[in-house]
């Protein structure tokens, strides 16, 4: 099924993906409930679109607080964002940040201009997810999980019934780590290994990927943000870099300066 915004495709019964301009958010539809995981940039009404697909009461959660995630939620009453998100969410949700990061080469691929990103008709309030989280969907339930990185709050959603995993932009082959909220490379490595084990007994869908996620370019991208913290050191003035500079199928776009991650001292009071 197609409108002229937004793509829709069955990944299995009552699961979608909804595509909107390489954008992809998810409807889980359960028997008493149904789910949707982020929102797009906002383009046009997407709660409009979900209804056209379930008439279910409908939560709306982010996997986080960038705005090609969470740039739709004007049209809901509510979000529900992970909550260590909530100092970025303001800053990335503006309507001026969404329009500034639909950047020139996704308005001529797309042929969409940033005026066409809206406001939405709902002055949206969150209500904020702690990592253990659940949404209880009738014959479904969907587990919230922390795994920081791309943000400091950044979660992945389990849907344990079909085996589903929705990772949002926290594992991908261009991983950004570069921008203001992210933190450092060493950070992102425990919870992107979690996401790896899941990968056993899960099927994971990405923000920005058709197809399910490759198990073993997942691995190559822990091995190379491994070499990367053990190679480079935080320098005092911030750089935009690309770690490997001749990758091909994966790479990691840092900040110099968010490499590897401070120490905390403690003051020890000597006895005197």
């Amino acid at each position: 099924m197609k409108n002229e915004i937004y793509q829709l495709r069955e990944i299995v019964p009552q699961v979608y993906q909804i595509e909107e301009y390489g954008s992809f958010c998810y409807l889980i539809e359960g028997s008493s409930r149904a789910l949707l995981i982020d929102t797009g940039t906002g383009f046009e009404d997407l709660a409009e679109f979900v209804r056209t697909i379930t008439e279910k009461p409908l939560s709306v959660a982010a996997t986080h607080a960038h705005p090609d995630h969470i740039g739709g939620r004007g049209n809901f009453p509510v979000l529900y964002l992970p909550a260590k998100d909530k100092k970025i969410a303001r800053f990335y949700g503006s309507l001026f940040m969404r329009r500034f990061m639909f950047g020139k080469k996704s308005q001529e691929k797309y042929g969409k201009k940033r005026k066409d990103i809206r406001r939405g008709k709902y002055r949206t309030k969150y209500s904020f997810l702690c990592d253990g989280d659940l949404f209880e969907l009738g014959d479904k339930t969907v587990y919230c999980m922390e795994t920081p990185g791309h943000t400091k709050g950044g979660m992945i959603f389990l849907l344990r019934e079909d085996k589903l995993m929705f990772s949002g932009d926290n594992v991908c082959r261009a991983l950004w780590m570069f921008l203001p909220g992210s933190l450092t490379v060493e950070e992102w490595i425990p919870g992107a290994e979690k996401t790896l084990a899941l990968l056993s007994e899960y099927t994971a869908y990405s923000g920005h990927d058709l197809m399910p996620q490759d198990k073993e370019l997942i691995g190559k991208l822990i091995a190379t943000a491994k070499a990367l913290v053990s190679k480079k050191r935080n320098t005092l003035l911030p750089r935009i870099k690309v770690y490997p500079e001749n990758y091909t199928d994966h790479g990691i776009l840092y900040n110099t300066r968010k490499v590897r991650t401070k120490k905390k001292v403690k003051n020890k009071k000597q006895n005197t």
